[in-house]
Parts: structure tokens; sequence; C-alpha cells
């Protein structure tokens, strides 16, 4: 029974990741294009900080490394409800997109699916014009 539920934790994991990929694409597609430079920089501006803070909670030990993660998926979590709360609607609005890039590579670094992660930080390289973030 236990090893039943390990499994259907481990799906439901894989599918959140796959939905974060998901998400990832369609904020990709939403801030393409001349009228949503905007948009492009403050998801840029706003993964350039979390990356600081993730390399900076990579070095902690791993305790530390995953309550840290955790607090700031949350602040990102709080940064997309306020967004919607101040209208926005749509994966191309910035502050939203910009909090859910966030929230999205947040929440692969806590899964830690080694797969997946690879993918999430192809994208988040590409909104902030990186080759890599290794």
């Amino acid at each position: 029974m236990k090893r039943r539920g390990n499994e259907e934790l481990r799906n439901q994991a894989k599918d959140k990741v796959m939905s974060n990929i998901s998400e990832l694409q369609k904020i990709g597609k939403a801030i393409k294009g001349i009228f949503k430079g905007k948009a492009r920089r403050v998801v840029e501006e706003s993964l350039n900080a979390l990356k600081v803070e993730v390399f900076h909670a990579n070095s902690m030990n791993e305790e530390d490394r995953s309550a840290e993660l955790k607090r700031l998926l949350t602040i990102a979590g709080q940064q997309r409800q306020a967004a919607v709360a101040k209208g926005a609607n749509s994966f191309g609005h910035p502050e939203w997109a910009a909090a859910a890039a966030c929230e999205s590579w947040l929440f692969s670094l806590i899964m830690d699916t080694p797969e997946e992660l690879d993918i999430v930080e192809m994208y988040v390289a590409a909104f902030i014009g990186a080759d890599s973030l290794r």
C-alpha cells in the first residue's frame, strides 16, 4: 500500500513538473513579438534576480536549501496573486508571467527531477539570454 502511495505522489509530481514546462512554453509564446518588450524585460529581470537567490540556496546544506527554495516559491506565488489582483489575465501580462516563470523554476528545483529540470532551466536560460544556468 505504501509503495502505491509513493508511486502516486511521484506521478503527481511528474505531472506538476510537466505542467511547469507547459506553462513556460505558453509564457514564451505570449511574450514574443514587438509589442511584448516590457513583458520580456520584466520576466528577464525577475528570473535574473531569482538566479542569484537560487545560486545562494544551492550553496546551503540540503535542509536549509529546501527551506529557502520553499520560501522563495511562496514569495513567487504571492507575486502571481498580486498580479491577478491588479487585473492580470493572460500569460502575456508582465508581472504575472514573471511570477509564473519564477514559480515554475522553483517548483522544478524543489521536485529535483533531472530530465524535467533540464528542460525548465533551458527555458529559464532562454528568457534571461544565457547559454546555460550551470
